[in-house]
């Protein structure tokens, strides 16, 4: 999965505004892998694996089913990473 630097950045901002809005559930768990994976894309290293990029493809494209709450350029990111990170996925 190679991401641009912008789509990198991208999705860490999306990530950290996640946690820190807390907009993510009451599983505390979830906050500490979303956390772990900005630090990944952060440090490009470890690479992320099936199931963290699993988890990143369906939160983006869940967030794709509510376009009244975003621009449609953000969507459409969302929707091309989503793509990038889990090509198995259909994203529509």
């Amino acid at each position: 999965m190679d991401l641009t630097l912008a789509e990198r950045t991208f999705l860490v901002d999306d990530i950290e505004s996640a946690v820190t809005n807390e907009c993510l559930g009451d599983d505390e768990g979830i906050y500490k892998k979303f956390e772990d994976i900005a630090y990944k894309m952060i440090d490009r290293r470890p690479a992320l694996d099936a199931d963290e990029r699993k988890l990143m493809a369906n939160w983006l494209t869940g967030l794709c089913d509510c376009p009244e709450f975003f621009d449609v350029e953000t969507t459409e990111m969302r929707r091309k990473l989503a793509a990038k990170l889990w090509p198995e996925k259909e994203v529509g």
